[in-house]
C-alpha cells in the first residue's frame, strides 16, 4: 500500500514530477509523467509523458522502463484512437518487444506485451505476459490486478476475477478500470443490481 503502483510514494513522487520542465526531465521522472497520464487519461498529460519518454528513450536506448512506457501510450492511442501516433500498433509492439529484451524482469514491459497481444488477439501470448507480471512479483497489487483484467478480456473470467480480487486485498486503492472485468461477469448472468 505504501510502495506500490497507486501508493503513497509513487502517487507523491507522480504529483512532484509534474512540476519539473520538461526539458529538465530524468529518465525516470519521464516514467513518472506517464504514471501521471495513467491516473488521469486526459489527452494533454499524454502529450506531455509521450514528449517526456520519446526524449528519454532518444537519450538513453537501453532505458527499458522508458520503452515499456512508451509502448503502454502507444497501444492506448491504437485501442482507444488517440490522434497524434503515428503507427500506434506497430510501434507499440515494437516498443514493447524492445522493453522486454532490454530487461525481461521488468512488470511494465509485461504489461505492454500483454497489451499488445490483447489489441492482437493473441490469448496465449496475453496469457504468457500476464502469469509473467505475476510471478516477477505477486505481492505488487496494480500488476495482479492487471494481469487478471488482461486474462479475463483474454478469456480466462475465473482466474482474472481471482488476481483481480486478490490485488483489491494487498491494496484497497486500485485503478478504476479493475472494476470492468467483476461489472462485465455480474452483467453477463443477469445479477444488474450488483453489476450497478
Amino acid at each position: 500500500r505504501v510502495a506500490g503502483r497507486y501508493g503513497a510514494i509513487s502517487t507523491a513522487t507522480v504529483r512532484s514530477s509534474r512540476r519539473i520542465a520538461s526539458a529538465s526531465l530524468s529518465g525516470y521522472e519521464a516514467v513518472l509523467r506517464g504514471l501521471h497520464y495513467d491516473n488521469t487519461l486526459n489527452p494533454t498529460d499524454l502529450a506531455s509523458a509521450k514528449r517526456a519518454l520519446e526524449s528519454a528513450v532518444a537519450d538513453d536506448p537501453m532505458f527499458a522502463s522508458g520503452w515499456a512506457r512508451l509502448a503502454i501510450l502507444y497501444l492506448d492511442a491504437a485501442a482507444f484512437g488517440i490522434d497524434n501516433f503515428d503507427q500506434p500498433l506497430p510501434r507499440g509492439i515494437e516498443y514493447a518487444e524492445r522493453a522486454a529484451a532490454l530487461d525481461p524482469n521488468s512488470q511494465d514491459a509485461h504489461f505492454a506485451s500483454a497489451w499488445c497481444r490483447l489489441l492482437q488477439r493473441d490469448t496465449d501470448g496475453v496469457s504468457r505476459a500476464a502469469w509473467k507480471m505475476v510471478d516477477l512479483n505477486p505481492g505488487e497489487a496494480f500488476f495482479v490486478g492487471s494481469a487478471g483484467w488482461f486474462l479475463a478480456l483474454a478469456g480466462d473470467r475465473s482466474k482474472g476475477l481471482e488476481l483481480i480480487d486478490r490485488s483489491r486485498k494487498l491494496n484497497p486503492k486500485y485503478p478504476t478500470w479493475f472494476n470492468l472485468i467483476p461489472y462485465l461477469d455480474s452483467f453477463n448472468v443477469g445479477e444488474f443490481e450488483l453489476a450497478l
